[in-house]
């Protein structure tokens, strides 16, 4: 009599060990992966990093970064983030790319965040290729001449922002979803 209460307890502690708010494990790393080990070196070709760009941030220094609009990813969740600023040559063109990654705990915060900000920032959207618009989506800010493409994997929020790409909207769109795909491939392999 003792063993089968014994199994059940044992059964029902680890049950709720393994629950969480999603109800489920939303990041297919268990939980492992940082934020930090996002960052990218040279994983996406013709890319270099600007030296001195790589900041990390939180939600007490995320201020710093953003002039106003921070409340949406305090309220949403955000744990960290770090940003990386790329530089791209094209046709004799020099693209800055801002990348700022950050790690919203689950999935579902990181798909309300993304639901959140696309709703509230695009005006004028961009299909991002090979992805739904519910994963992926691009802003064209024609007014201050930005594209910016927002995404999110699991638990991880992403917004890739272009200024001064002139003629090349298309290709900054391209160039995009090269850092989607390095993104998905260092989650899914941790």
């Amino acid at each position: 009599m003792k063993i089968p209460v014994l199994i059940t307890t044992l059964i029902v502690s680890l049950s709720l060990f393994h629950c969480d708010e999603g109800g489920s494990n939303p990041d297919p790393s268990g939980g492992s992966i940082k934020v930090k080990e996002l960052r990218l070196s040279n994983e996406v070709s013709g890319w270099t990093e600007m030296q001195g760009s790589y900041i990390e941030f939180d939600p007490t220094n995320m201020f710093n970064l953003i002039d106003g609009g921070v409340t949406p990813y305090i309220d949403g969740g955000l744990v960290e983030g770090i940003r990386q600023v790329f530089n791209f040559s094209h046709n004799s063109e020099t693209f800055e790319l801002t990348v700022d990654m950050e790690d919203f705990s689950t999935q579902n915060k990181a798909q309300a965040i993304f639901n959140t900000i696309t709703k509230d920032v695009i005006v004028d959207s961009i299909v991002v290729p090979s992805y739904d618009p519910g994963v992926a989506l691009g802003s064209f800010n024609e007014i201050g001449g930005e594209i910016t493409i927002f995404t999110h994997i699991d638990k991880f929020y992403f917004e890739l922002k272009c200024n001064n790409f002139g003629n090349f909207k298309d290709v900054v769109i391209t160039e995009s979803v090269k850092f989607i795909k390095v993104f998905e491939s260092k989650i899914k392999t941790k």
